[in-house]
């Protein structure tokens, strides 16, 4: 059971050592200022900001007005024509 491990630890004997590729740490360098350059400005999170705003505040502004709007328009008149024509609440 102990020898699996055993093994394991002796199959990289033999095996070379890796060398790092000479430009590496300026190739990191260069991403990490890249990285810098892409990061995002306060203007363009407060730009974010009003979009998001506008978009609820637009909803919410239609969500009330449909809610006013439809109770309004629909009324007990405009269900008096379906129960005369149809005569549901007739007793004959």
């Amino acid at each position: 059971m102990e020898n699996w491990k055993d093994e394991i630890l002796s199959s990289m004997k033999g095996a070379e050592r890796s060398e790092v590729p000479a430009g590496a740490f300026r190739k990191i360098e260069q991403q990490i200022k890249l990285q810098k350059q892409k990061q995002v400005t306060p203007l363009r999170w407060l730009a974010v900001a009003a979009c998001v705003t506008a978009i609820v505040g637009g909803n919410l502004f239609f969500i009330l007005n449909y809610d006013q709007t439809t109770a309004t328009s629909i009324s007990n008149d405009s269900y008096s024509v379906l129960i005369s024509d149809f005569n549901i609440y007739s007793n004959e």
